[in-house]
């Protein structure tokens, strides 16, 4: 049998390969799901995610997205994104509200819950926090010259939760 790391390469090219064939993915996903009863390489749910993005199938993506988020549950970027994926498919709520709450309760326990980290930011915006308007102010008014500040800035100018959600933004200048 394939190693862990060669089977996950295997699945990944083929994944190039058959990108735009809804066959080919349906059979790529039933074997990175039976590459996942054998191995746990933690890339595999995650290639499976994507291969169900791709194939819009939202039932599997939030059972993927349940699935990365019980095993790394203190990941507040992995737990940011079942929220985002779980707000987009079944909309907004109570109950997006507190998976947000739960992101920001995580960065707190961390200690990342830091002025100017733009994760932090968008988790604090989409769980409508007192302070979120504040921290993307902040963030505008002391975010430096790179590419990527240059770039949260003017996504933290332009923030709405339907534009993040969507991921229409406008373009940058």
């Amino acid at each position: 049998p394939a190693s862990p790391a060669t089977a996950y390469d295997d699945l990944a090219e083929r994944l190039e390969r058959v990108i735009t064939d809804e066959a080919g993915l349906k059979a790529l996903r039933d074997d990175v799901t039976s590459a996942m009863r054998e191995s746990d390489d933690e890339r595999l749910p995650r290639l499976r995610l994507t291969i169900n993005q791709i194939l819009q199938d939202k039932a599997a993506l939030l059972a993927d997205c349940d699935l990365l988020a019980e095993r790394n549950p203190h990941s507040p970027g992995i737990q940011m994104q079942r929220c985002i994926y779980r707000e987009g498919v079944l909309g907004f709520g109570d109950e997006t509200l507190a998976c947000y709450r739960a992101v920001v309760d995580i960065y707190k326990k961390q200690g990342t819950a830091l002025p100017l980290n733009p994760n932090y930011i968008i988790a604090a915006s989409l769980a409508e926090t007192p302070d979120a308007e504040e921290l993307r102010r902040n963030y505008v008014r002391n975010a430096g010259d790179s590419h990527i500040e240059k770039m949260n800035k003017h996504y933290f100018e332009h923030y709405t939760r339907e534009r993040f959600i969507s991921g229409d933004m406008p373009p940058m200048p």
